[in-house]
């Protein structure tokens, strides 16, 4: 017998650029032929990648500061046992103090731009950014910690820097 698989892959990394993919359907082989055309650059000149500007940072710590600032804020803020006939009011009180507690929260007070982004480097996922960003942060703390009195620095930096770096 036999069994479908699949073994035939294209890769492309700049998904943007993909006009048209698939498999033909011709039972003129054992298996179906697959194809992409994408847009051509114009004399073969590589393009500009695209510049992404990130203004948020929603990581962990940001959204449990966000969290708790904002049951704080509705608390002192929205009063839902005596503004039960106006929802509206109460509504549009929740939904600026919730914008306002992210603004403090998550916005980057100077933005982020990157030429490492899904649409450029697919492969470069956030878990991986993440992943160098931490070994970026370990290995400046550890140099820090680097002086005239501890010339090796702090050695339990140190060594988180090199089991993270080697990972």
């Amino acid at each position: 017998g036999s069994s479908s698989s699949c073994i035939d892959n294209i890769l492309c990394n700049r998904v943007s650029e993909i006009v048209l993919s698939g498999s033909i359907s011709e039972n003129l082989l054992h298996h179906l032929p697959i194809f992409l055309f994408s847009k051509l650059m114009e004399g073969g000149e590589e393009s500009e990648p695209e510049i992404l500007t990130q203004y948020f940072d929603y990581s962990n710590d940001n959204i449990d500061r966000a969290i708790d600032q904002f049951a704080d804020s509705i608390e002192a803020k929205v009063n839902f046992s005596s503004d039960k006939n106006l929802i509206g009011e109460v509504f549009d009180k929740y939904v600026n103090t919730f914008q306002s507690t992210l603004e403090e929260c998550c916005r980057l007070k100077v933005p982020k731009t990157s030429k490492r982004n899904q649409v450029n480097n697919p492969w470069f996922t956030p878990g991986l950014r993440n992943a160098v960003e931490k070994r970026h942060r370990l290995f400046r703390d550890w140099k820090k910690s680097i002086n005239k009195n501890n010339p090796e620095g702090d050695v339990v930096l140190k060594s988180k820097f090199k089991t993270n770096r080697n990972h």
